[in-house]
């Protein structure tokens, strides 16, 4: 008999409560408090990216030429830079991720929201993507810093629930605690769970409101010890957007280098840092060639071969990259559910070459339905739940590894809920599954393997089948990640 088809937003609560919880279970229960940090960079970067081609493409005339000769090549980098900046201080000050895509404050809280639930979930398997850099750590009382960043959280919650503090000084507290204690807390090899610290998915506010709620509805402080003890709290590192990696340029890795060694700690000011090495970099190398091209010129027409030869390199060296370049931004335009007119030449051209992706939407749909259809009697009903989660598996596991796209979603400001849903169905087709045969799938030879083992096998082969295609560039693939 096929199960019910559950609708997806409410997986969790089905799979892990198995019904309506009683009053006693609620009130035994973890409250699970998360504070994952979200890199902004990304999205930074493309907003970075965008303002410069459409600054380069309003050039006319002959100011627009000498403007593309100075901004665009010979101080791009400068530029590109102050851009950067600009993007991130306009969504750390909005607190926005999304404001460059014209996403409201809404958007943001629902996407964060997505995040929190992930890092929440009992279904860590399917929830957090490691293979994408993903981290989460439970705090323990063994070491002091996790202690003690447990100590202030449960105060600060207990201040807020007996009405000492109100929400505008809980909030202001508790950046203060982002940016300093949740800092100070290791994870695995000594490296801190989080790094940057400049925005964070969080649950934090409320669950202090749901704390305060209970006390108000008449349950007492003297609930409010044993509610504060029995808190878990998570710290997290989310990888949010699309996959395929921005340009990482040199001049960003020296940068980032720059502001993590003990010089960027001194100057602590990273608009300075930003500007002066791309600024140093547009004037060394950049410059460099055109001192090249002068100096082969005072050598007569031995010169004449060098120069060629210098311009030559350096223009087959620009081309490349300049088409790498915008190869990565198509993808992860295109990744983000963008689209370009038809009569788009570079944009058509760039599409061939494009990783295949199917829509997250489609993949949930499609699982979904073939779970709907599911029963333990009837072998092609199994395989069709099978074939439909390991299109989803090797679809995620690829993309994470690679730090490419196989999956596209509805719209920049919708990938983290896609996300979550892609990761729930998935979670609960395996639910299903390991309800039929005590677990076991038959493979090709006939032999029963327990199913965790068999979809590694068949997701294996179903990347090596996305490899073999042609759109999967194997040089892109390996290219270095910052």
């Amino acid at each position: 008999m096929a199960p019910e088809n559950i609708p997806l937003t409410p997986l969790i609560d089905h799979y892990e409560e198995e019904g309506v919880a009683s009053d006693q279970k609620k009130k035994s229960e973890k409250r699970k408090i998360v504070i994952t940090e979200v890199d902004i960079e990304k999205e930074a970067m493309d907003a970075a990216e965008a303002k410069m081609t459409a600054d380069k493409s309003e050039l006319k005339g002959f100011r627009g030429f000498c403007k593309k000769i100075w901004k665009h090549n010979l101080a791009f980098e400068y530029y590109r830079q102050k851009e950067l900046i600009k993007a991130r201080k306009a969504i750390q000050d909005s607190g926005n991720l999304y404001v460059a895509d014209k996403g409201n404050k809404t958007d943001h809280d629902d996407a964060m929201k997505a995040v929190v639930d992930r890092f929440t979930s009992e279904y860590e398997e399917e929830m957090i993507h490691t293979e994408a850099g993903e981290k989460k750590k439970v705090l323990s009382d063994d070491a002091p810093e996790e202690q003690d960043l447990k100590l202030k959280i449960q105060a600060m919650i207990g201040r807020y629930a007996k009405g000492e503090i109100d929400d505008e000084q809980f909030s202001k507290e508790k950046e203060l605690l982002f940016q300093d204690d949740v800092k100070k807390i290791k994870g695995e090899g000594g490296k801190n769970v989080v790094e940057k610290g400049k925005m964070y998915a969080s649950n934090l506010l409320e669950i202090a409101k749901e704390i305060k709620q209970s006390i108000d509805h008449g349950e007492g402080l003297n609930r409010l010890d044993e509610d504060l003890k029995n808190i878990e709290i998570t710290l997290g590192k989310a990888n949010v957007g699309v996959r395929t990696e921005n340009n990482f340029s040199s001049v960003d890795k020296v940068i980032d280098k720059m502001q993590k060694s003990k010089l960027g700690m001194v100057f602590a000011n990273e608009t300075a840092i930003a500007l002066g090495v791309a600024g140093l970099y547009s004037v060394l190398v950049k410059g460099s060639v055109s001192t090249a091209q002068k100096l082969s010129k005072l050598l007569g027409p031995l010169g004449l071969g060098i120069s060629a030869g210098v311009g030559g390199a350096v223009a087959g060296v620009r081309e490349g990259k300049r088409v790498q370049e915008e190869r990565t931004q198509h993808s992860r335009d295109m990744a983000k559910g963008k689209s370009f007119e038809k009569n788009a030449e570079r944009r058509t051209e760039m599409e061939k070459y494009r990783h295949k992706t199917k829509g997250a939407g489609e993949l949930a749909e499609n699982l979904e339905k073939s779970l709907g259809l599911l029963d333990e009697k009837d072998g092609k009903s199994i395989k069709a739940v099978l074939a439909h989660l390991n299109e989803i598996e090797a679809r995620i596991s690829l993309s994470d590894q690679k730090s490419i796209d196989l999956i596209q979603y509805s719209d920049a400001k919708k990938i983290e809920q896609e996300r979550m849903q892609l990761d729930l169905v998935r979670a609960k087709a395996k639910v299903e599954l390991r309800k039929i045969n005590g677990g076991d799938i038959k493979n090709v030879k006939g032999e029963n393997v327990p199913l965790k083992e068999y979809l590694e096998g068949i997701k294996d082969a179903r990347i090596n089948d996305f490899l073999e295609e042609k759109t999967i560039d194997l040089i892109t693939l390996d290219r270095e990640i910052p």
